[in-house]
């Protein structure tokens, strides 16, 4: 005979216990529908506003025509990423060094290091700096033609220091000196060592340069690595220059006194003894 008893019910969780139970109404069921219907009308008119007003700005009707663009602009990017770093890896390399252009060698390899050496302890002694003396007495300067493999014939005789803080105090202590260092004969002269990039710049500076003082009629600027200097007492004109002595520290294109076609050795012509004329500013290309 089966059991007519009704199952007990599940007792209420403990919280539930002694509260009051609220049953909803009806006339609370109409109230939140008719909370509904208004949010529901709300959004309705907020959809039609939004279709009625027009955008301020059309969207493109194709990409399609960008991609190209897009794709050029990205290799650009990668392309000079690259280059950044390839010339940062290779300035950190020259940036400790500076560069003898225009002295003499010998055929005799032995003789001519022999040279070499003297010529590097004399700009050290020169240049006055007690560090770089005593990085030279620790054999912690190198020197070496470049390139090492051509036949010697004024290549450049590149330096290199321990650090790029001694580097700069060598160049400054021997371009600090109003003349032509004594170590360096005419027409040697000493620059950092740069990098192709920076020898672009040197070469359109040097260009600029000529222009300026042939604009000018005198000598109101010269070059100093890649850079423009200004001096603020321009004397000199083109017709007296060749007979004229001029400082040593700044170099002056040949061209602006002769205009003639020359080799590319022959391009700078070399300064002497004179005092420098006053820096106004410099500019960097």
């Amino acid at each position: 005979m089966r059991n007519s008893e009704t199952p007990k019910k599940d007792l209420l969780p403990s919280a539930a216990r002694g509260s009051t139970v609220r049953y909803a109404t009806q006339a609370s069921v109409d109230v939140l529908s008719a909370k509904v219907d208004k949010l529901m009308a709300l959004q309705e008119q907020i959809l039609s506003i939004l279709k009625a007003t027009p955008p301020s700005v059309p969207p493109p009707t194709s990409l399609a025509p960008l991609a190209a663009n897009v794709d050029a602009m990205a290799r650009q990017v990668y392309e000079s990423t690259l280059r950044a770093i390839t010339d940062k890896e290779e300035y950190e390399e020259k940036e400790k060094r500076v560069v003898v252009i225009g002295s003499k060698e010998c055929e005799n390899p032995a003789e001519s290091v022999a040279n070499d050496e003297k010529l590097v302890e004399s700009l050290v002694e020169y240049s006055g700096d007690p560090l770089v003396k005593k990085a030279w007495e620790d054999g912690l300067i190198r020197h070496h033609r470049h390139p090492k493999e051509s036949k010697p014939n004024r290549r450049p005789l590149k330096i290199e220091l321990p650090s790029k803080t001694l580097r700069d105090s060598l160049l400054n202590g021997i371009r600090g000196k109003p003349g032509r260092p004594s170590p360096l004969p005419a027409p040697s002269f000493i620059r950092r060592d740069l990098t192709p990039h920076q020898l672009q710049l040197e070469r359109e500076a040097r260009e600029e340069v000529r222009k300026k003082n042939v604009e000018a009629g005198s000598l109101s600027f010269g070059l100093r690595d890649y850079s423009v200097i200004t001096y603020s007492r321009p004397v000199l004109s083109p017709k007296t220059m060749e007979s004229l002595a001029l400082p040593s520290r700044t170099l002056l294109p040949i061209t602006l006194i002769q205009e003639t076609d020359l080799p590319p050795p022959l391009l700078m012509l070399p300064l002497s003894q004179a005092p420098l004329p006053p820096l106004l500013h410099v500019t960097r290309m």
